[in-house]
């Protein structure tokens, strides 16, 4: 079996000038979560790119983005909307394919400009995560698109914009829209040593809102109830869930409250992330953390309130999965590529993609390091190479060469 017709990986490589050309386009217009105007303007960038494909274009319009500020107050931030696409709804065979439009630097950031470290490293923000992924994929479908056998394979492609706030907006969309796909494919960058991550941890953010009592810290300290100090007492309670054994991890990522220190606290916000690899796990923390806010709420004088949840459920080995990697190890060996797998405490819209049950690869995308920091790079040599990969992937399994995974 040849993974990819040797016209067509010839093909690839002959795009890789066009493929930093784009790639540079994309990277020069900042698109931060909350930059709408600058995600509006990649999206139409995208869609010119996207032309020779001939899709079907649309958008979708996520949730407005939950959270609590530093008053402990609920607020509600809009994002762009959500770029779909579609090709051949009815064949057989179903993909979805996903990246994000967003990045992580706000348009004030000092990181802007493109740098290249040498003619194979290109530096800048967003060049690895995640717009070297979008250039990949779409390298990947024109390829594909050339195969004898694409009518026996449609697709829908999403480009979120909202993934690294994690993608609480866009995950109704997410579900929907992977249920009806038979496998996904996501563009998020390789692991920096070029492997493939196989089962991802799960995550949850959570923020809360303690209320105390004030009072002057001199005439009538007895009568307050200290908001902050509950808030630290809770910082530690939740660290003694910390399980090394099965690698649950609680991080305390912020506290805020208080004032002039002759008063009393009476209001204090406590944010924190945990990780965990079994939803077995994710259901006994869960009832851990609302036994400490319970606690606080029998506390006289005190009340909590807790927001958020495990927004990505762990992403844990099945059947399914284990035969797409098999295939794509397989149909890599063919290219020449060396593919490995691991496992990794990071999460993304893979998590939510195998969620509702279809099997996904999620890190699809070229190679580099240094993501969501001013060192951020990729190497230029791996966007043709992850775009042959992705190309024998749909086109053996639009030619039933593998059986769709199952």
């Amino acid at each position: 079996m040849n993974a990819l017709e040797s016209n067509t990986a010839q093909w690839i490589d002959s795009q890789q000038q066009s493929m930093v050309q784009q790639l540079c386009a994309l990277a020069e217009i900042n698109s931060h979560t909350y930059n709408i105007p600058g995600i509006n303007a990649v999206a139409e960038l995208v869609t010119q790119f996207a032309a020779p494909l001939e899709l079907e274009a649309s958008t979708l319009a996520p949730k407005p983005i939950p959270n609590i500020d530093s008053d402990g107050n609920f607020t509600q931030t809009p994002v762009a909307p959500i770029l779909k696409f579609t090709k051949r709804p009815n064949a057989p065979i179903q993909a979805l394919l996903m990246i994000h439009l967003d990045t992580v630097y706000p348009a004030d950031h000092p990181f802007q400009s493109l740098t290249w470290i040498d003619d194979n490293t290109l530096n800048g923000p967003g060049v690895l995560d995640a717009k070297g992924g979008i250039i990949t994929m779409l390298t990947a479908l024109q390829a594909f698109e050339q195969s004898p056998h694409a009518q026996n394979l449609g697709y829908t492609i999403l480009f979120n914009t909202d993934e690294e706030v994690g993608s609480l907006g866009s995950v109704d969309h997410i579900h929907q829209h992977a249920k009806q796909a038979d496998f996904a494919l996501v563009y998020e960058p390789s692991l920096p040593n070029g492997h493939l991550v196989s089962t991802r941890k799960g995550s949850g953010n959570f923020s809360v809102v303690i209320h105390g009592q004030a009072a002057h810290a001199g005439r009538d300290f007895f009568a307050g109830q200290n908001a902050l100090s509950q808030a630290a007492k809770l910082a530690t309670q939740l660290e003694t869930l910390i399980n090394p054994q099965n690698e649950t991890t609680l991080n305390i990522g912020y506290i805020h409250g208080g004032g002039p220190v002759n008063v009393v606290p009476d209001k204090a916000v406590l944010k924190f992330n945990a990780r965990i690899h079994e939803l077995e796990t994710q259901n006994q923390l869960t009832a851990q953390i609302d036994h400490l806010i319970e606690q606080i709420n029998q506390t006289p004088g005190f009340s909590a309130t807790l927001h958020g949840s495990f927004y990505n459920p762990p992403k844990q080995q099945t059947t399914a999965l284990a035969q797409m990697m098999h295939d794509i190890q397989t149909l890599a060996k063919q290219l020449n590529i060396d593919v490995q797998y691991q496992s990794s405490g990071g999460v993304c819209d893979g998590n939510k993609i195998a969620a509702v049950g279809t099997p996904v690869i999620d890190t699809l995308g070229p190679t580099g390091n240094h993501m969501h920091n001013t060192k951020e790079f990729v190497l230029i040599n791996t966007l043709p190479q992850r775009a042959k990969l992705s190309a024998a992937i749909l086109a053996a399994y639009a030619s039933q060469q593998l059986p769709c995974p199952q």
